[in-house]
C-alpha cells in the first residue's frame, strides 16, 4: 500500500495550501478576479493530467526535501510569488493541519474520504471553471480506481469491507458465529460442598496486607515531601488521596464526632511536583535563571495572553514549559479582527507570544520565591546518597 500513498499525500497537502491560500488573499481584500486566477493556474498544475499519471504510478515515497520543492512549485505556478518566510509558514500550516486530521483517523479508510473532502472543497473554489472541474472528477476517479481493496473486491465503494462466509479458518481461530454455552460447576452451584481448604485459599486472599500501610506511607513522604502519621492500629481501615479532592469527596468515611479518623486519610500530593515543576534539568536550569519563572507560578490563574499576529487569548493556565510554551483551558480567543470565539483548549508555542498579563492580586516577589523554592525541593531530592543534580566542576 506504501507504493501507492504519494497521491494521496500530495492532493492532501495541496488541499490545504490552496485552502490557505484562498484565504489570505481573501483577507488581504485582494481583487476577486486576480484571486481566482490564482487559483485557477494552482489548481489546474496540481490536477494536471501528465501530473497525476506521474503521481499515480506505484512508487516509493518522495523525501520530505523531495516533497516541499514539489508543493513550493505547484504555489507558484501562477503570477504568486511567495519568499522563503512564508513558504516556511505556509508549509508548516499544511503539515500541521493534515497531520491533525490523520490522527482523527479511526480506520485506515478514512484518509481516503479525508482526500475525496479535499477534492471537493477545491471543485467549490474553482466551480465557474468546467474544465478544472472535470479534471478534479478524473483524478477523484483514478484514485478510486486504483484501490487495492476495491481492485480485489476487498471493499466495497461505500468503504464496507466484505467478509467472506466461506473457507478455511486460520489456525487457532473459531468459526464465526459458533455460540459456547457454560453452566456452573456443582461446587459453585451449592457452596457448602467447598472444601475447607478452597474457603481458607478465599479468606487468605482478601486478607489486608500488613505492609501496605508503611509502604503508602513511605511512598508519601517521597512523593510529596509531606509528613504522615504513624498509624497505632495496623488493621484501622484508610483512605489515600492520590489527587485534591473537593470538600464534599473528602467527608467520604468520616463519621461526624469523631475528629481521631481524620488521621486514617492519607494525603499524597502526586500532581504538586509534576504540573508546576519540570522534570527535565535543563528544563529547570532554563526556568530558575529567567522570568519564565514567574509565569509557571500563574498555574490554576486566569490572565490574558496577547500574541504575535494582534490576536489575545484569555483563560486558566494549566501549563507553562521553561520555553514559553503556554497551554489554556476554557478559553476566549479574539483575532486581529475582533472576531470572538471559545474554546475548550489552547496551546500557544513561546515563539508566538507577545505578552502575558500578570494579574493584579498576584505578588511578583512571593510567586518567584515560591517556584524557587518548588525547584530546589525536587534538585535536593534523594541528596543523602541519590545521584546529584549537578555534576562537580573539575
Amino acid at each position: 500500500m506504501s507504493q501507492r500513498t504519494l497521491p494521496l499525500l500530495i492532493i492532501n497537502l495541496g488541499g490545504e495550501m490552496i485552502y490557505i491560500l484562498d484565504q489570505r488573499l481573501r483577507a488581504q481584500d485582494e481583487n476577486d478576479d486576480k484571486t481566482q486566477r490564482v487559483m485557477n493556474d494552482i489548481v489546474g498544475t496540481m490536477f494536471n493530467k501528465a501530473f497525476l499519471e506521474e503521481l499515480l504510478r506505484p512508487q516509493d515515497l518522495y523525501s520530505h526535501r523531495a516533497l516541499r520543492t514539489v508543493l513550493t512549485r505547484i504555489a507558484h505556478a501562477s503570477i504568486m510569488r511567495l519568499n522563503l518566510a512564508s513558504m516556511d509558514k505556509l508549509y508548516d500550516l499544511m503539515t500541521m493541519a493534515f497531520k491533525y486530521q490523520i490522527a482523527l483517523c479511526p480506520r485506515p479508510q478514512d484518509l481516503l474520504l479525508i482526500t475525496f473532502n479535499h477534492m471537493d472543497t477545491i471543485k467549490e473554489l474553482v466551480k465557474d471553471n468546467p474544465s478544472l472541474v472535470n479534471q478534479i472528477n478524473e483524478a477523484q476517479r483514478q484514485l478510486i480506481e486504483v484501490s487495492i481493496f476495491l481492485k480485489e473486491n476487498i471493499q466495497n465503494p461505500n468503504g464496507h469491507f466484505v467478509l467472506q462466509t466461506s473457507g478455511p479458518v486460520p489456525y487457532g481461530f473459531e468459526v464465526p458465529g459458533l455460540i459456547r454455552y457454560s453452566t456452573p460447576s456443582p461446587e459453585e452451584m451449592d457452596p457448602s460442598t467447598t472444601s475447607k481448604s478452597q474457603r481458607k485459599a478465599k479468606q487468605a486472599d482478601t486478607m489486608p496486607n500488613p505492609l501496605a500501610k508503611e509502604e503508602l506511607n513511605l511512598l508519601a513522604k517521597l512523593m510529596g515531601g509531606m509528613e504522615v502519621q504513624k498509624l497505632s492500629n495496623v488493621d484501622a481501615a484508610f483512605k489515600v488521596n492520590l489527587l485534591a479532592l473537593d470538600q464534599e469527596e473528602e467527608g467520604i468515611g468520616i463519621s461526624e464526632g469523631t475528629e481521631h479518623q481524620s488521621s486514617r486519610v492519607i494525603n499524597i500530593q502526586a500532581t504538586q511536583v509534576s504540573m508546576d515543576v519540570s522534570h527535565s534539568i535543563r528544563e529547570r536550569t532554563i526556568a530558575e535563571n529567567s522570568l519564565v519563572i514567574l509565569l509557571q507560578g500563574l498555574h490554576g490563574q486566569v490572565t490574558t495572553v496577547d500574541l504575535r499576529d494582534e490576536s489575545t487569548a484569555r483563560g486558566r493556565v494549566i501549563n507553562v514549559d521553561a520555553f514559553m510554551n503556554i497551554r489554556l483551558e476554557k478559553v476566549v480567543y479574539r483575532d486581529r479582527r475582533g472576531r470572538v470565539s471559545s474554546m475548550d483548549d489552547l496551546f500557544i508555542t513561546g515563539r508566538n507570544v507577545r505578552y502575558v498579563h500578570i494579574p493584579d492580586h498576584m505578588n511578583i516577589i512571593e510567586t518567584i520565591e515560591t517556584q524557587l523554592a518548588k525547584i530546589h525541593r525536587v534538585r535536593n531530592f534523594g541528596a543523602s546518597g541519590g545521584r546529584k543534580e549537578y555534576s562537580k566542576k573539575k
